[in-house]
């Protein structure tokens, strides 16, 4: 009895370390973060165009003052920037990252044409 508890223990605290640690090591919790990141941006954007709409109509309809609709409007518009500064950039890793994969890729391709053709002279030979 007592050592069936020692083992059960153990394999408790075994388990938690093994959820504990698992976040730390997975490769893919960033690039879900990222696209996270990126969909929140992409919806936040589209509401402050649309409240830049609105402080344009608020501003035509005599609801704001010329002072108050500048300042919003610049504060908005440098919201708005900062997020297509950061989409831009997150833009340009994943071209880089792109085109790193298609050079990968061409040069599998090409070592698996190489490897085909010495394999087929082997066969010419033998035959």
């Amino acid at each position: 009895m007592d050592l069936i508890s020692i083992i059960a223990s153990i394999m408790l605290v075994i388990g938690c370390l093994y959820f504990i640690w698992m976040p730390f090591t997975a490769k893919k919790a960033s690039s879900v973060y990222k696209a996270t990141v990126f969909v929140d941006d992409k919806i936040k954007k589209e509401e402050l165009y649309a409240t830049l709409n609105e402080i344009e109509m608020d501003y035509k309809m005599n609801k704001l003052s010329f002072d108050d609709y500048q300042n919003m409007k610049k504060a908005y518009e440098l919201e708005v920037a900062t997020i297509i500064k950061n989409e831009n950039e997150l833009g340009r890793k994943s071209i880089k990252h792109k085109e790193s994969t298609a050079d990968t890729i061409k040069k599998i391709e090409d070592e698996i044409d190489a490897e085909l053709a010495s394999l087929r002279q082997e066969r010419r030979m033998k035959s």
